[in-house]
């Protein structure tokens, strides 16, 4: 057996050795020309070289099948040796193994038995208990529909209360309002009645009836103060609560420039309307001299004489006189009265705003 190993290895070492090239072959042939002499080859060399030729041939096919006989034995003696025992070793390992996962398969099947009337024991208190919750449900959603019932006929009691409240508060400030806006009114009429009367409080020797009117000029901030100072009186039966007077205070000192009105410049016009007045006298002379030239101009294309005396152009005179004093009178009084009107304007103004701000709307 050793020798056959040794042989094979020898022609494997040898079969895997490189094979020279033909050139390399030719190279050396020719080295050895030139190194040995040709000698002339007896014709017995010539024999003993063939049969060592054949010789030779033999030994290298003998090795040949000595190796394809040495890996025949070992594939089909040696290997299959090593592999039954091989095999019997893991038969073996497998037997001890599977008697091993047959003991643990065992105790598996146990704990499973185990585990599966554990489970079906769970299962049942399961059972019960999604019973139990299906009836906890249906009472609880019960519960939730009567408590969303509730919480919207509470929400449409509190809409309805809010409602109510609302529209009581503002029936509260429309009383409130109407009790001011009255209050004002009166103040407002005494005031205007006398700065009326001094307006018109004209005679023929009241030359400063423009600036007596001016000491009258209706103020409408105090105006409205004092209509706000009479409705918060507690003293009367219409005096109105404090909140409700505080929020009428704020809103006056926050709307107090919309009530601010100024009166005309009376000194400038006091100064017109008696340079206008000193130019009456002889306006009037004028105008009633030209009225009696006219009537006596129509007298005589009647055929008629038209007497004249002094006395009867001092009554014409004075009568023009009047007429030319009441327009003006009227047309200054017009002017200051103009002016005045703006204050109204203005209060008017501001009670809508205070209508607006306590929020009652409008009819």
């Amino acid at each position: 057996m050793t020798i056959v190993i040794s042989s094979t290895f020898y022609f494997v070492i040898k079969m895997r050795r490189p094979k020279p090239s033909p050139r390399v072959f030719a190279h050396r042939a020719a080295k050895k020309l030139k190194q040995s002499p040709v000698t002339p080859v007896a014709s017995s060399d010539h024999k003993t070289r063939g049969i060592d030729v054949i010789l030779s041939r033999l030994a290298s096919t003998a090795q040949v099948c000595a190796l394809f006989l040495a890996v025949f034995g070992y594939f089909y003696t040696v290997l299959p040796v090593f592999q039954n025992q091989k095999l019997q070793e893991d038969n073996a390992k497998l037997q001890m193994e599977n008697e091993s996962q047959e003991k643990k398969l065992g105790a598996s099947i146990s704990k499973q038995a185990a585990i599966i009337a554990k489970t079906e024991e769970l299962q049942g208190q399961l059972e019960k208990e999604r019973n139990a919750v299906i009836q906890s449900g249906k009472k609880v959603a019960n519960a939730e529909r009567q408590a969303i019932v509730a919480v919207r006929t509470a929400q449409q009691n509190a809409e309805q209360l809010r409602i109510e409240l609302s529209n009581l508060e503002s029936a509260r400030w429309k009383i409130v309002y109407e009790n001011f806006f009255m209050a004002t009114s009166i103040e407002y009429i005494r005031q205007h009645g006398q700065f009326l009367d001094e307006l018109y409080k004209t005679t023929d020797d009241n030359d400063t009836f423009l600036l007596d009117t001016l000491r009258k000029w209706p103020d409408p901030l105090q105006l409205v103060q004092s209509g706000l100072k009479y409705t918060e009186n507690k003293n009367i039966k219409t005096g109105i609560p404090g909140s409700y007077a505080s929020r009428l205070h704020t809103i006056l000192d926050e709307q107090s420039s919309l009530i601010i009105c100024n009166p005309p410049n009376f000194s400038e016009l006091q100064k017109q309307y008696l340079e206008e007045k000193n130019l009456l006298e002889a306006k009037s002379k004028r105008e009633a001299t030209d009225e009696i030239e006219r009537q006596r101009t129509a007298a005589e294309k009647n055929g008629q004489r038209l007497q004249v005396t002094e006395k009867d152009i001092a009554a014409v005179t004075r009568s023009y006189r009047l007429g030319n004093l009441f327009s003006l009178n009227k047309r200054y009084r017009d002017m200051v009265i103009a002016a005045e009107k703006p204050c109204d304007d203005a209060i008017q103004k501001f009670f809508l705003v205070v209508k607006k701000e306590v929020g009652i709307p409008d009819e």
